[in-house]
């Protein structure tokens, strides 16, 4: 059985060291080198002075956008995750329900694994996805 509870708890943040699982570099782009004459995007010709990456404005922005792209696929994907189980909880509550078997939850699409952050009250560990949180009980 789940305990739902909406209520604003206040809590400290505990400092805590993160780690990227992309392996090598971050924020690295390919460099171009001074034998270097084609554009890193499209691979035309670049003329101009010798340091130049890019044949164009256009294929700068083309370039710096797939990168960047390729960089919050994982933040958009937890982020619908987080969404999705914060709408569930939201439904449930809003349908006059204080408490859900977890089964039910599941069945919902709710996944246990991804929560925004967690309060310990009396003894009870509350799981938030953003303002919308739940108990095991």
């Amino acid at each position: 059985m789940l305990l739902l509870n909406r209520r604003i708890i206040p809590f400290t943040i505990e400092f805590i060291r993160i780690y990227s699982f992309k392996l090598g570099p971050m924020n690295k782009s390919p460099k171009a080198t001074s034998t270097s004459t084609s554009c890193l995007y499209c691979g035309n010709e670049i003329t101009g002075r010798t340091d130049k990456k890019f044949c164009t404005v256009q294929c700068k922005a083309q370039f710096n956008n797939r990168k960047k792209n390729k960089e919050e696929e994982s933040i958009q994907k937890l982020n619908r995750i987080l969404r999705k189980n914060r709408n569930i909880l939201k439904e449930i509550n809003n349908a006059g329900h204080s408490g859900t078997q977890q089964e039910a939850l599941q069945q919902m699409g709710f996944d246990f694994r991804f929560y925004t952050h967690q309060v310990s009250e009396n003894n009870t560990t509350f799981n938030f996805c953003y303002e919308w949180g739940y108990s095991r009980l």
